[in-house]
Parts: C-alpha cells; sequence; structure tokens
C-alpha cells in the first residue's frame, strides 16, 4: 500500500480528497443560488459527495495511526467528536 503513494496518477488516489473538496466548491456555491430546484438538488447532491471523499482517507490514516486494539475507540471518538461539534453549530445557527 505504500509503494502506490510514490507517484500522483490515476490509479493513486492522493489527489482525491482535496481533489473532492475543490470540485464540490463551485457545485455547492451555484446549487444554493439556482432557483430551479430540480437543477439544485443534483448540483447539491453532486457536490456533498464529491465533499464527502475525504472520508476514507481519514479513516485509514486514523486505523494506521492507532494500535490495533483501539482503532474502534479511535473511530468511535472522532465520529462522536464530530457529530457533537455539528450539532453545537446546528442549534447555536437555529436560535439566531
Amino acid at each position: 500500500m505504500a509503494t502506490g503513494w510514490k507517484g500522483v496518477g490515476v490509479a493513486q488516489p492522493r489527489w482525491l480528497p482535496p481533489g473532492g473538496f475543490f470540485f464540490s466548491l463551485p457545485l455547492l456555491f451555484v446549487g444554493f443560488l439556482i432557483p430551479d430546484v430540480n437543477t439544485a438538488t443534483v448540483l447539491l447532491m453532486i457536490g456533498t459527495a464529491a465533499q464527502l471523499c475525504y472520508f476514507g482517507p481519514a479513516f485509514a490514516l486514523l486505523h494506521a495511526a492507532a494500535e490495533p486494539r483501539m482503532r474502534a475507540t479511535a473511530i468511535a471518538v472522532v465520529l462522536l467528536m464530530t457529530t457533537w461539534w455539528v450539532m453545537e453549530w446546528v442549534l447555536r445557527s437555529s436560535e439566531r
């Protein structure tokens, strides 16, 4: 696995997380501003899917960094903290 990360090409997925994020920016921007509901739905779905391309590499890095007996706990803590942070942000924004 580590030998596949030497070069950047189609076979090496190193470009996937930042590429998905930067590909999603214009799609989400246009999707939120376009008045047509059907086109906006398609753009937002593709943009969100592209934005979430970082999950696989992030969890793989977390699995590689944690000891085998601590991997499930590490993933659970990351997901718990992420969910808590998002819910806190949503609740604060709904109070305005």
